[in-house]
Order: C-alpha cells, then sequence, then structure tokens
C-alpha cells in the first residue's frame, strides 16, 4: 500500500505551527529539499524518516508504511535473540 508522506508530513508540521524552514533545519536539509518531500516530488530516507516520525510527533509506522514497519520490526526481533 502506497502512503503520501508528503499530506502526513504537511498536517503534523502545521499542528505543531512549525514551518517548512524549521523542520527542514533540524534534520540538517535545505528548505526546497524538505518542501520536496512534502510536495511529492522526492522522499526522505529511512532514517530521515524516522527522525521526521520524533520530530513531528507521529507514529514512525505512518511515514514507512505498514509492510515496512513490520520488517523492521521482525529484524529488530532478531537481533534481541
Amino acid at each position: 500500500m502506497l502512503i503520501d508522506i508528503g499530506s502526513i508530513l504537511i498536517k503534523a508540521r502545521r499542528q505543531l505551527r512549525l514551518s517548512q524552514q524549521e523542520v527542514a533545519e533540524s534534520l540538517g536539509v535545505s528548505q526546497s529539499t524538505y518542501s520536496s518531500w512534502e510536495a511529492g516530488k522526492a522522499f526522505p530516507s529511512l532514517e530521515q524518516r524516522i527522525i521526521l516520525a520524533e520530530l513531528l510527533r507521529i507514529p514512525t509506522e505512518s511515514l514507512l508504511g505498514e509492510e515496512m514497519w513490520k520488517r523492521i520490526q521482525s529484524l529488530i526481533g532478531k537481533k534481541k535473540e
């Protein structure tokens, strides 16, 4: 299932009353890079998605998609054993 990362980012950022520039600076990327994520023209890396989830106070899986989240959980579970 495809996820609309851009819409999720916009909604979460606006709820926290943050500017694109503020979020971009927190991630160490340019405002234009962050803007391209919200517009769906480019996508953040896996690491950036995890940081974004923490920064924007949203569930990590909302930026990863259900399948990717299950895979990550599976890998984490295997490492603990």
